[in-house]
């Protein structure tokens, strides 16, 4: 699809469906944005294009308030008056702002220095900026889990290692195991992406036989490598397992994002004071003690005159 014809879907969308939230307050907005990937995720998604079409890849916001959707619902406004209301605005790639991007490091940085042992933001936050709304950052926060494996036997033709206990922290693992995929992901990725002759799709096909071939054969050899004695025993009380007190971590994550708050929000120069920061802040993994989510928004003119944020944590369910 083109870019209008995206925006012409969206705006059905407006005219047919989003006039049904009937429970929103009229002073309340409802708003679809579309075009910018900022957030990580477990999985690789590429997108190609050639030239023609990457020229026609836009992103956009478009916006109106509950109160029009209202009036458009229950016929105080015609369909040329609504659309007429319905606001849209360009989104333009944040990375020259250098403002946005330089309180996302202090975001990542100052969170990561809460000195927590369990608790990390797993790389820099990308702003999002919406017009007429604001800035958001999402940040992903990782419980970083340690697996330990006791009486490992670790042999080769070479040498032999007796171990009575190893410890292994899996987020560092899971970053290199992303890094390694990476490159696969992007080919498999191109052999649906309707650009390719057959010739390149069967040599794609065949390369990642190949790698399967491999990776079986890697994995063959370590399950022979590694050979454990015994079970391990319940973890006892008080060991490490069992007294990671993440929810405490979280809250000194908490106190530093306020500090940064306090301390650095003025240096959004170019967030107009009568728009919001908004911080999200993923909770990865399921952890008992911690939310999926917390939410974090306050309006710029309120962080100057050194106002709390609203806060509002969402629970898994």
């Amino acid at each position: 699809q083109s870019a209008e014809e995206v925006k012409n879907s969206v705006r059905e969308y407006f005219k047919t469906y989003a006039s049904t939230f009937s429970s929103l307050p009229k002073n309340e907005w409802v708003r679809v944005s579309y075009g910018l990937r900022t957030d990580r995720s477990s999985g690789h998604v590429f997108e190609f294009f050639d030239e023609d079409r990457k020229s026609d890849q836009e992103a956009f916001s478009m916006w109106i308030s509950a109160g029009e959707l209202d009036r458009y619902k229950n016929g105080s406004l015609r369909e040329d008056q609504f659309m007429g209301r319905l606001q849209s605005a360009d989104l333009i790639d944040t990375e020259n702002r250098t403002d946005l991007n330089v309180f996302g490091s202090v975001l990542e940085t100052a969170l990561n220095d809460a000195d927590t042992e369990y608790l990390r933001v797993s790389g820099t936050p990308k702003p999002v900026y919406l017009p007429g709304m604001g800035v958001h950052y999402r940040l992903n926060i990782s419980v970083r889990p340690q697996v330990f494996i006791n009486q490992l036997r670790i042999s080769t033709e070479d040498f032999e290692m007796d171990l009575d206990s190893l410890m292994l922290g899996l987020s560092e693992g899971l970053e290199v195991m992303s890094e390694q995929l990476s490159p696969l992901a992007i080919k498999l990725d191109s052999i649906f992406s309707g650009n390719l002759t057959r010739e390149q799709r069967d040599s794609l096909r065949n390369e990642a036989r190949e790698v399967r071939r491999e990776i079986r054969i890697h994995a063959d050899s370590l399950r022979n490598r590694v050979r454990p004695h015994a079970p391990r025993p319940p973890n006892p009380p008080g060991s490490i397992a069992d007294s990671v007190d993440v929810a405490a971590e979280s809250e000194k994550m908490m106190v530093q994002l306020k500090d940064v708050l306090s301390n650095y929000g003025s240096t959004l120069s170019s967030l107009p004071d009568n728009e919001l920061l908004m911080i999200t802040l993923n909770w990865s993994g399921r952890h008992r003690d911690l939310p999926q989510r917390t939410e974090v928004r306050i309006k710029k003119s309120n962080l100057l005159r050194g106002e709390d944020p609203e806060i509002e944590e969402i629970m898994r369910r």
